[in-house]
């Protein structure tokens, strides 16, 4: 199936979506979807305040004085972090945040359409929507559009039953590389150098002799390495740290983890075939509040679908 004959067909179907509501209107019932810390704070301690909350997908960094906002950091902002040991509580979050002066930001008048158009121009996951004298009203995040996505199905499915494959190739057409895989036994530096290198928030991760593999994300990076930073990330291992399909044996995550700060089973994550509906895909996102899905065939990884890609292909707004 073509992308182009998919995309103007899907366009049609945007006003049922809400993109042309008002965006706190859109928002309006839901939780912040940020913390706020003082800049001074370390890395280390921006990490745990994050992970303590459910919305942990992006930080604002306000002032002592007056509240204001005087950057943003995001999970993927942590990459910018030294790998060495110790990093994270010797590196303040100002240095790694992204400062106001450069924040991409909405007003408070925006629809959801003008809010979409300005995340995908700039490449952000989240948008901070903000009043006449600066102050931030709310955050318009990646999964509010999802969640719009996701309600259009239930109220209104569309004619075609997309899949996820569908989704692939459409990422495929535009030139995007497939995830890479690293084996379990690669370490945290490598991963991160090989995610910044392909802009990348997650890679697949292998056990070949396993049959098993899971994903290690920029949340993974966040909640795993970071708070544990007296352990230099170039000796930690991934089968240690990523969250790995239910099939993945806790004989085989043992032999990786060997005890240690890391002790524990790693959660599992829910994978998804080719063939899996679009909507189905969706819904799991949003119940497991998760970013990235791997996908399968034959038991097999091949790839990860994001939640920017369904969202992209089923809202293009081109």
């Amino acid at each position: 199936m073509a992308t182009a004959a998919v995309l103007p067909r899907l366009s049609f179907t945007l006003p049922r979506l809400n993109f042309t509501h008002p965006v706190l209107q859109v928002l309006k019932g839901h939780p912040p979807t940020v913390c706020q810390i003082q800049p001074t704070a370390s890395a280390f301690r921006a990490a745990v305040h994050m992970m303590q909350r459910p919305a942990n997908a992006s930080l604002i960094v306000t002032s002592v004085a007056g509240g204001k906002m005087t950057g943003i950091v995001t999970e993927r902002d942590f990459f910018k972090l030294q790998l060495t040991a110790g990093s994270a509580r010797s590196t303040p979050i100002s240095s790694i945040m992204t400062p106001a002066a450069a924040i991409t930001s909405a007003s408070c008048r925006f629809t959801v359409e003008k809010c979409v158009r300005l995340m995908r121009g700039a490449g952000v996951r989240h948008l901070p929507i903000v009043q006449k004298d600066g102050t931030v009203s709310a955050v318009f995040a990646m999964h509010d559009i999802t969640r719009q996505v996701a309600d259009a199905f239930k109220n209104d499915p569309i004619e075609k039953g997309f899949t996820v494959g569908d989704v692939l190739e459409s990422n495929a057409e535009r030139g995007d590389e497939v995830t890479r895989a690293l084996r379990v036994d690669a370490s945290v530096a490598e991963a991160i150098t090989t995610m910044k290198e392909t802009k990348k928030g997650a890679l697949l991760v292998s056990d070949p002799s396993d049959k098993a593999f899971g994903l290690f994300t920029e949340r993974d990076f966040l909640s795993r390495v970071v708070p544990f930073d007296e352990q230099d990330p170039a000796c930690v291992r991934l089968g240690a740290v990523s969250t790995f399909t239910s099939g993945h044996s806790k004989q085989t995550l043992d032999s990786y983890q060997g005890g240690g700060v890391f002790g524990g089973v790693p959660r599992t994550i829910t994978c998804v075939e080719r063939s899996t509906p679009v909507e189905v895909c969706l819904s799991l996102m949003l119940a497991q509040g998760s970013l990235y899905v791997p996908v399968s065939v034959d038991k097999k990884p091949i790839d990860v679908v994001s939640m920017r890609d369904i969202n992209k292909f089923l809202a293009p707004l081109d």
